[in-house]
């Protein structure tokens, strides 16, 4: 995926929350898809050393969106996260 496509509205909110929160958890963002249609969220991360990333790296970044997801009111009330490598 092109992570410099140009993105509007709550697809770039999206993403721009995703950055920030990969990156303050340690990780590398390599890919990221907004379905609107759905609210799902598709996040593809990568630790930088080992070049991929386990399910507890996948559960970190996950556990870090639910602060957002609680107090954010431009996300979606139907809101799906999926976190993978």
């Amino acid at each position: 995926m092109d992570l410099s496509k140009v993105r509007t509205g709550i697809e770039q909110k999206l993403y721009e929350l995703t950055s920030e929160i990969v990156s303050g958890q340690g990780y590398e963002l390599y890919d990221v898809e907004y379905i609107s249609g759905s609210s799902t969220l598709r996040v593809f991360i990568m630790n930088s050393d080992t070049k991929t990333a386990i399910i507890e790296d996948c559960i970190k970044v996950d556990r870090a969106f639910s602060p957002y997801c609680e107090t954010e009111d431009w996300i979606p009330g139907d809101f799906v996260l999926e976190v993978s490598s």
